[in-house]
């Protein structure tokens, strides 16, 4: 053990980090009397706090209103409040601007994300405005001629985050907060599962609590357990491990017009969905940003000023007159759900997480401040603690232990919805065995099949990963149940079906949760983590692991085309679930330009595209190539009898059969079951055969937007 070097005492919170989410919690702990110290590796804020761009902006960043846009909001509507405070406590104005932020359309997809988050922001009563392309450049003229549709969020503000940065560290000081820069955290020292201080460079510090604020560092501070006099250790922190939290690196550009001093460019945030322009009132230009997962390297690279250059010259071309002042790059730190981590460690006592914030840290200041301190303190927090759990460092081990394994669906009519899309999604390449004679010879499972192989070793042995192998676990799960129902004898029991798809759910979230805690993953193993995601029903994970799988370069992914291939499959259906249209065809047009395909696999995904676009008029369902009676397939009703092939077919499912696919068998006792009343499996590819009674009320396509994730076809 480190010799014990005199920090003037032992403290009563060790804060490990000096960004914005540090100096936020030893401030809010030390106004309510607490002996803090803090510990910064290198200057405080010189990290991802002094990097950013300091937008405060929910509205334009949110697809939807969930606990973490309420989060977000909370955070917003303290800052007047919180700048005030930090200008009374040190004479620093941190600049905050209420200006508002506008967010510009400039092609097809951009005017369907913008139509969207206004319906949404609208019908919540959120203070949003629709601008015309006029309108947008009469609020700034110096926009792109090119801009279609605007939204204007006047409550999306800025601050300027160097300037919060320091405030929040001399209040900190002042209120007898101290800071130790230049000091590295070598591992969090704990005695039977307690915290008792902190190793640094500089000796060890005695704590009775300790906050993790370290940014994209978090995950590399160690536990050390101290051991008795036989080596023994004494605690069970050695099984601890802290949440995944992993760099993601972007980067920024500064510029300045001429005179210097002179006003911006523009006076809003200018967001597009590419990047940003946000104007400083010593008229700078701050342009931005990349989001690369390069590790811990925070340099700048010509390939990234490139790209913000293009972004920001997009938003106005009058930015290529500007002068190119200064540039940087930061790491953002990501959880593996992109969420915040904020509370207590439920492995070890006394262990506070403040960390995780990605995009969101100078947002979440004030907020993360109050929370955590709060926590420490052992008071009230501004926010509820049910509502936090969804925050809790213990989300992830919640998941890992599968602490929901067994659950039922309480809602009977989602649960159908679930299977009669599991169906819908894979008629076109369904195969089911032979009823009376499928059960004596249960067949591998399709991802083991030669087909699944990568050609070639290499590649074959690059797919051969722990990734892979947790994917075939979870796929195969309810499967291989079923073939133990069956042989046991086992009557069919629906309730027992759902217990056991649920089952597979959790599965295959905790082997998804697993590999996300083993940091930044890429090649295969992203595939099948968006595989797994997909048997979890969690389609916009699956869709975030899949893009970023299919924008590696070909050569550098370490995958085979086929599975590049299957990739491509997969994310046409989950961007169709969810129905982001346009990205659903920009997948389907890649499909369809590279090999392998089948008919099949074309025809289905095809279908599927179309099926997903159908409005509750079937006069407005489209009418996708190859398919010209698709109309008439949107306005069937669960009443029409389907049944599943009998035997596997090369040719595409003829049309009778995919007009059929918006209503199933309607039998009240058992349907669409294989013998004895088990289904062959539940993956939605071939011997996929769901068991439920459906709803015998009529089902537009819209009404699988609603629907829960069921498992990819591909």
């Amino acid at each position: 053990m480190r010799k014990s070097v005199d920090f003037k005492g032992p403290s009563d919170v060790a804060v490990l980090g000096g960004g914005v989410a540090g100096l936020a919690v030893a401030r809010s702990l030390a106004r309510r009397g607490l002996g803090v110290t803090l510990v910064e590796r290198g200057a405080h804020g010189a990290g991802a706090s002094g990097a950013a761009a300091g937008m405060l902006a929910p509205q334009a960043e949110a697809e939807r209103a969930d606990d973490f846009f309420d989060l977000l909001c909370e955070s917003r509507e303290m800052y007047p409040a919180f700048a005030a405070a930090l200008l009374e406590e040190t004479g620093l104005d941190i600049e905050l601007d209420l200006t508002g932020t506008l967010y510009l359309a400039f092609n097809d997809e951009d005017v369907g994300d913008i139509e969207r988050r206004y319906a949404w922001q609208a019908r919540a009563g959120l203070a949003v405005e629709r601008l015309t392309a006029e309108e947008a450049r009469a609020a700034e003229p110096a926009v792109s001629p090119a801009v279609r549709l605007a939204l204007s969020f006047p409550r999306d503000w800025q601050v300027e985050n160097r300037l919060l940065v320091g405030a929040l560290a001399l209040s900190a000081e002042r209120l007898g907060v101290r800071v130790l820069d230049g000091t590295e955290a070598l591992g969090v020292r704990v005695e039977r599962g307690r915290v008792v201080g902190v190793e640094t460079s500089r000796g060890t510090l005695s704590a009775g609590a300790l906050v993790l604020a370290a940014g994209a560092w978090s995950s590399r501070v160690p536990l050390l357990p101290s051991t008795d006099a036989s080596g023994v250790d004494e605690s069970q922190a050695d099984a601890a491990v802290h949440p995944s939290v992993e760099p993601v690196r972007g980067q920024m550009l500064c510029f300045r017009g001429e005179p210097q001093g002179g006003p911006p460019l523009v006076r809003h945030v200018v967001y597009s969905p590419r990047g940003y322009l946000v104007p400083r009132r010593d008229g700078r230009l701050l342009a931005g940003s990349t989001t690369e997962h390069a590790g811990f390297d925070a340099s700048v690279t010509p390939a990234g000023i490139r790209a913000v250059r293009k972004h920001a010259l997009e938003i106005s071309p009058e930015v290529g007159g500007l002068k190119l002042t200064d540039s940087w790059a930061g790491l953002r730190p990501r959880a593996a759900d992109e969420r915040p981590v904020l509370g207590e460690s439920d492995e070890v006592k006394g262990l506070f997480y403040a960390t995780g914030h990605y995009r969101n840290g100078i947002l979440l200041a004030p907020l993360t401040g109050e929370i955590v301190a709060g926590l420490v303190a052992g008071g009230a927090t501004r926010i509820a603690p049910r509502a936090l759990e969804a925050f809790s460092p213990a989300r992830f081990r919640r998941a890992l232990a599968g602490s929901h394994r067994g659950e039922e669906f309480k809602d009977r009519g989602m649960m159908k919805r679930v299977l009669f899309f599991m169906l819908a999604f894979g008629l076109g390449a369904a195969a089911p065995l032979p009823r009376a004679r499928a059960f004596a010879q249960t067949p591998a499972p399709p991802q083991t099949r030669a087909s699944e192989a990568a050609p070639g070793g290499d590649d074959a042995a690059a797919v051969a990963s722990e990734a892979r192998s947790l994917y075939e676990e979870a796929d195969a799960y309810a499967r291989l149940k079923f073939d133990e129902f069956r042989k046991n004898n086992v009557p069919y029991n629906e309730q027992l079906e759902r217990k056991t798809l649920q089952e597979q759910r959790d599965l295959a979230l905790r082997h998804a949760t697993r590999l996300a805690a083993r940091g930044p993953l890429n090649g295969p193993d992203l595939y099948y983590a968006g595989r797994l995601y997909v048997l979890a029903g969690k389609s916009e994970a699956a869709l975030d692991a899949l893009r970023r799988f299919l924008s590696e370069t070909p050569k550098v992914a370490l995958a085979p085309e086929a599975l590049r291939q299957k990739a491509r499959a997969v994310a046409v259906e989950q961007a169709a679930k969810l129905s982001l249209h346009v990205e659903a065809e920009r997948f389907l047009a890649e499909f369809l330009g590279h090999e392998p395909r089948t008919p099949n696999d074309a025809h289905r995904l095809n279908y599927l595209v179309g099926f997903r676009r159908c409005e509750p008029s079937p006069s407005h369902c489209p009418r996708p190539a190859s398919t010209t009676k698709r109309r008439a397939s949107c306005s069937k009703t669960a009443s029409h009898s389907t049944r599943l092939p009998h035997r596997a077919s090369k040719r595409p499912p003829p049309r009778r059969r995919l007009r059929s696919t918006s209503g199933l068998n309607s039998s009240p006792s058992r349907s669409l079951t294989c013998a004895g009343g088990w289904c062959c499996s539940t993956s939605g590819r071939r011997g996929a055969a769901p068991a439920a009674t459906p709803s015998r009320s009529s089902t537009r396509c819209t009404a699988s937007t609603k629907t829960a994730d069921s498992s990819s076809s591909a």
